[in-house]
């Protein structure tokens, strides 16, 4: 949700008195869902279990390092929902590959406040700053029944509607009193749930596109919603797909909106600088070796030892992860290792950034 740094409260000295602000949403926005009748939990769970394992396990095996350049990647690639049309993806190439990618670096600690003070606060941000953090964060029914009251009405952003499993999601927002705005390729099957009337607008971006134009075209479109009469601005952003989280914190982040902060998301989405940071704050970790060429093979392996995992520092769901037996070559393992990438046009050095960490025997 949106920061606020100079927060001013009112007269607000009861939970009562609290309440009623939280009822009185100032710009509510014309959005109503037109819904009469709202599916049960049994009916989402019987349209998500009409897919079988077989289903899933095809989805996260399904490439093939002979596939042409017109392989498409998108945020069902790892669902076994339904696919957009056949496309080449940059954005999410860039994502799993080499993230961050094109995308912009974290802002200074000076540019983020400047941001979140030149912000003009929302419907939801107003009533805010009248409720003393007290009265906000009070315990039991009196404190849930007032942090609904002040969810209801609020418009938030997901952007990528992840597959058609996580329809639930945004059936709980709508019955929440949430207007949703989903962000996502044209022909995304979250598209229809706009004519359904369990989400408030559906933007369309073009995702084959390189995520700094992707990056910029949401930016633009959530910058105008503020003069959206339907949501009268965007409260809040997140995202169910964890390719478009470093996009999400940068957006989040140059709209004044509370989030995680670039810098963590991209050590944690970078498998190798996540270990480093761990290590260097005596968390708990494994034993882990960056492999850059075939002459680190050797060293990977009297460092960390049999069996191990050999994984890229980038990508997702497993995918290009092998484990590393003793008695096996280790060249041809780091082939396999890295042939899932060689589909995509793009190149990267990462590619060739291999992680050899500690395996569970």
């Amino acid at each position: 949700m949106r920061s606020s740094h100079s927060r001013v409260f009112g007269s607000v000295a009861t939970m009562d008195e609290a309440l009623q602000v939280a009822r009185n949403r100032p710009d509510p926005g014309t959005w109503a869902s037109p819904r009469t009748s709202r599916p049960t939990s049994a009916d989402v769970t019987c349209k998500a279990e009409e897919l079988s394992l077989e289903d899933y396990a095809f989805e996260l095996s399904g490439f093939d390092s002979s596939t042409t350049t017109t392989t498409h990647f998108d945020t069902d690639m790892f669902s076994g929902g339904a696919r957009h049309p056949a496309v080449e993806s940059r954005f999410y190439s860039e994502q799993i590959l080499d993230a961050p990618g094109s995308l912009r670096t974290p802002m200074s600690e000076g540019d983020r406040r400047k941001v979140v003070e030149d912000m003009i606060p929302t419907a939801t941000y107003k009533m805010l700053r009248k409720i003393p953090p007290e009265i906000l964060s009070t315990t039991g029914p009196s404190g849930d029944a007032l942090r609904m009251q002040l969810l209801k009405g609020a418009c938030i952003v997901f952007f990528s509607a992840g597959y058609p499993g996580k329809r639930f999601v945004y059936e709980t927002a709508e019955r929440l009193g949430v207007k949703s705005v989903i962000i996502d390729s044209p022909g995304s099957w979250a598209e229809a749930l706009l004519a359904e009337g369990v989400i408030a607008k559906f933007v369309p971006i073009d995702m084959t596109q390189d995520s700094k134009t992707v990056f910029d075209l949401a930016y633009k479109a959530i910058l105008g919603l503020k003069d959206d009469p339907l949501v009268c601005g965007a409260d809040g952003i997140c995202t169910m797909v964890e390719l478009s989280v470093p996009v999400v914190a940068r957006l989040a982040e140059s709209l004044g909106m509370r989030g995680p902060s670039p810098a963590a998301v991209d050590t944690v989405r970078d498998k190798y600088r996540m270990r480093e940071a761990l290590q260097k704050r005596d968390l708990p970790g494994v034993k882990h070796y960056l492999i850059r060429s075939v002459e680190d093979l050797d060293h990977a392996a009297s460092h960390v030892g049999f069996p191990a995992v050999m994984k890229p520092v980038s990508g997702a769901a497993s995918l290009g992860v092998e484990k590393v037996r003793p008695g096996r070559p280790i060249v041809p393992q780091k082939r396999s290792a890295l042939e899932f990438f060689r589909w995509s046009l793009a190149t990267s050095g990462s590619l060739d950034a291999l992680l050899w960490t500690t395996s569970l025997r």
